[in-house]
């Protein structure tokens, strides 16, 4: 998966890459449309003022003049009108120049090689140690006809272009990706902080808080985050106590239902009245149980707090042993083979949480199946597994049932709140452990838990 990190330095690297190209482009238009011109200007005034100083201060050697020329920092080409020829300073790298150029700088023209030099690259054409890359101009000393041409040293050009360019071409991209990773850091991560706590928000954690003092768009949204989880914290609020206020306030009208339609079956003898009472006391034990079972989701959390140490193994037997009737009822055979494990948390919780797994097996198991029980001490934690023969669960069902109020038995003809298996989730959770599920349908189902030893 590309992250935002990799995108923002890619794109970045992407616009350096192409900034540069067009940036050498329109600097390479610029130096043919404009600077080449100017700097054949500054050539011709220069050699003008060479070829004006021999004329009119015609120096003892020509010779040594412009030997000296040469020592200072000229490359000139020298040539008489017998065609004797003559290189002064450092060597061109070309030094071949046609004989109509020179035949015309000797009949008086005068040669813009630079401006007229083929078009290349600015880097290349600028610094081309060419014959042909010279102003030339004719001038006369003792009657003599000559033809110069001159430019300057291509090393001194190019030893201090060349120092600034390198330290550019090198400076600029290490530079730049500097300042690139440092931006995309500053950039992503106050998001990769709004991303763990939308996590936590996610896991109905609404304490989650992101601390930035930021005042650009991240940091609105920052503080957007935050003012939402604390609406969410106050309507999650809102909603136990709306809850837990229903929950007790169904008990006492639940108890005088079961009361009277208690009284009905001992005082009447008419079977219709007698199967009325029975439905009424049968609805309001459902209705009393999903209401135990509301409280118990809402107290959870309170009652994860306390802890005390209890054996897990004789736990298990004791909440086998209270299903005993059920279990026979359906002639379903249980094995267990415990190990001695003595753990700290809430025994209630967790009794809960054995009870409520034990009595799906029994519900959706089949008549004269098997249910295993196994507990096992592991480094870190107890593995404790229960598994059924029964109807099992299919598998795109699987990733919901731990989600409250989610049943299979969409038609409800099963008994069931849909709030067990998430009071399951959630109490495992606290506890700090875990909770998987493999399951086949029509072959059974397995629920393994991991808890931690304390």
């Amino acid at each position: 998966m590309k992250t935002l990190y990799s995108k923002f330095t890619v794109y970045t690297l992407v616009i350096m890459i192409m900034s540069s190209i067009v940036g050498f482009l329109i600097t390479n238009t610029l130096y043919h449309q404009v600077v080449k011109g100017q700097n054949d200007e500054k050539y011709t005034m220069l050699v003008q003022d060479i070829a004006s100083y021999i004329e009119q201060h015609p120096p003892t050697s020509l010779d040594a003049y412009l030997t000296q020329l040469g020592q200072i920092g000229y490359q000139i080409y020298l040539v008489e009108n017998n065609n004797q020829r003559q290189f002064y300073g450092a060597n061109f790298r070309l030094n071949e120049l046609s004989q109509p150029v020179v035949d015309s700088v000797l009949s008086g023209e005068t040669y813009h090689g630079i401006k007229e030099y083929p078009q290349q690259l600015f880097i290349t054409g600028f610094f081309a140690n060419d014959l042909k890359n010279t102003v030339g101009m004719p001038f006369t000393y003792n009657n003599q006809t000559y033809a110069m041409f001159v430019r300057l040293d291509i090393k001194l050009l190019f030893n201090e272009v060349h120092f600034i360019l390198g330290a550019l071409l090198v400076l600029i991209p290490l530079i730049s990706i500097i300042a690139m990773i440092l931006a995309a850091a500053y950039l992503i991560k106050p998001i990769q902080y709004l991303s763990a706590a939308t996590k936590l928000v996610a896991g109905e954690n609404f304490d989650a808080y992101v601390e930035l003092s930021r005042q650009d768009e991240i940091g609105v949204l920052a503080r957007n985050f935050n003012f939402m989880t604390e609406e969410l914290k106050k309507q999650r609020e809102s909603q136990k106590e709306f809850i837990r206020n229903v929950s007790h306030d169904f008990q006492t009208p639940l108890q005088n239902i079961k009361g009277y339609a208690a009284l009905i079956q001992q005082h009447r003898e008419d079977p219709l009245l007698q199967e009325y009472s029975s439905i009424i006391e049968a609805e309001s034990n459902r209705l009393s149980y999903l209401t135990k079972q509301l409280l118990l989701w809402q107290n959870a959390p309170k009652l994860a707090k306390q802890r005390q140490l209890f054996s897990l193994d004789q736990l298990i037997k004791e909440v086998v042993q209270d299903y005993q009737w059920s279990l026979q009822q359906k002639q379903i055979t249980v094995w267990m083979e415990l190990e001695e494990v003595t753990m700290l948390g809430n025994e209630t919780l967790l009794t809960y949480a054995i009870e409520n797994i034990l009595s799906n097996a029994i519900k959706y198991g089949h008549k004269q199946g098997e249910i295993t029980i196994t507990s096992q001490q592991k480094a870190q934690h107890v593995e404790l597994a229960i598994q059924d023969n029964g109807i099992g669960i299919a598998e795109q069902e699987i990733p919901f049932i731990f989600e409250p109020f989610y049943r299979i038995d969409t038609s409800r003809t099963t008994n069931g709140t849909g709030l067990g298996l998430a009071i399951v989730k959630q109490v495992i959770d606290m506890l700090n452990g875990s909770i998987e599920v493999h399951s086949i349908e029509h072959e059974g189902t397995t629920f393994i838990m991991h808890l931690p030893h304390h």
